[in-house]
């Protein structure tokens, strides 16, 4: 097949979808190496809007009708996208009420801040047990407020510091 246009150089930039999931977890797993936190340390020290948390009885139950969590959620959680957070396809009251708080995973980004987003995030339930199911998307934001505080800085200025400059990544 031909391709039309010049050949792409060697510093070409372009834009590849999700990769802030494996750059947060490699800051995470920074973390663990530096004795910080471990992966199945709980993340309440760092982020107490989330601790205590209750659970839906099941994932279209009213979202008054919950239990309390047996576990925290941990690191490994987040890394594995099983916190008990994440993106909802079919309508339910937790999504509805993720859609009317801003936390929803849709097509456009949240235009929350990360503090204003963790505290709304913090008022509903998780959608199941921390590490009894799998969603996509939420685990990895949870994760960057994690790392920006455990940082003490902005999240963006952590990567760059720690791993962008010395990588020589000059564009991530």
């Amino acid at each position: 097949a031909e391709v039309d246009g010049a050949p792409l150089s060697t510093d070409a930039v372009f834009r590849i979808q999700s990769m802030t999931k494996p750059i947060s977890a490699v800051a995470a797993l920074r973390m663990v190496e530096r004795g910080r936190i471990a992966l199945d340390d709980s993340i309440d020290p760092w982020i107490p809007e989330l601790a205590d948390r209750r659970v839906l009885a099941s994932p279209d139950a009213e979202l008054t009708d919950t239990v309390p969590a047996r576990h925290p959620i941990t690191l490994r959680h987040l890394l594995t996208n099983t916190s008990g957070y994440g993106s909802i396809m079919v309508d339910s009251p937790l999504r509805r009420a993720m859609i009317a708080n801003g936390t929803d995973a849709g097509p456009e980004p949240t235009v929350l801040g990360a503090e204003d987003w963790i505290s709304r995030l913090g008022q509903l339930p998780l959608a199941f047990e921390p590490g009894e199911g799998w969603r996509y998307h939420q685990s990895f934001s949870i994760l960057g407020v994690l790392l920006s505080r455990m940082a003490e800085r902005p999240l963006e200025d952590h990567l760059r510091d720690d791993l962008f400059a010395p990588l020589g990544m000059v564009d991530t």
